[in-house]
């Protein structure tokens, strides 16, 4: 589904996020590895669609939403790359939760 003549510009390349049973990337008429996790397959999509950029090329990425619309959700035009991440626990990315596995005490068994 990546299509190089959409929005009147014949030098962009459209990622496409779609869930149909899994998460995957469409592009040039092919599917990515199906991913869990629509996240993981945006984050994907935008590294795929940076390479074009690098190779001095527009790109975006386009979600499909819950109600089978698509959205554009980053583009090389206006977009940073990479995306801000937004911390997973708090203020900080670089904090942990108080119950982090990794705070807890490692006990050795004999």
């Amino acid at each position: 589904m990546c299509e190089s003549s959409m929005c009147g510009s014949t030098n962009k390349s459209h990622y496409y996020v779609v869930f149909d049973g899994a998460w995957k990337i469409q592009c040039d008429g092919e599917n990515s590895e199906p991913y869990e996790h629509r996240r993981d397959a945006l984050k994907d999509a935008v590294a795929l669609a940076h390479l074009d950029v690098r190779n001095g090329r527009e790109a975006d990425v386009i979600v499909q939403c819950r109600d089978d619309t698509f959205r554009p959700e980053w583009d090389s035009t206006r977009d940073v790359y990479p995306p801000p991440l937004a911390p997973e626990y708090g203020a900080s990315s670089d904090t942990l939760p108080v119950t982090s596995p990794l705070l807890e005490p490692v006990h050795r068994y004999r």
